[in-house]
């Protein structure tokens, strides 16, 4: 007799969809993201914010009190955040 746990029959979709998660989480670690914190089913990422020598520097050589406009611009910058779902279809939901 051949019996199959009702928990293995789930397991195998899990498992699907914990694969088309983390090929999606690897496109955007790709671009620079980091996992913030990640489930089976969903993903928090997160892209740090740069600071640009070059735009510091440009800034600053207008008449010096650039620099201190780019750097409260950049202390205002925030990080971009990404936060991605898989739903049972194996569809990918992105939210910002």
């Amino acid at each position: 007799m051949n019996v199959v746990s009702e928990t293995a029959l789930n397991a195998a979709p899990v498992l699907d969809l914990e694969g088309i998660l983390q090929t999606e989480v690897g496109n955007y670690v790709k671009k620079g993201y980091r996992v913030a914190s990640q489930t089976p089913k969903t993903a928090q990422l997160v892209k740090p914010k740069k600071f640009s020598f070059w735009w510091a520097l440009a800034w600053f050589l207008l008449l010096g009190v650039g620099l201190i406009v780019y750097l409260l611009y950049y202390g205002g910058k925030k990080d971009h955040q990404i936060y991605l779902t898989v739903d049972e279809g194996g569809r990918i939901s992105r939210a910002s």
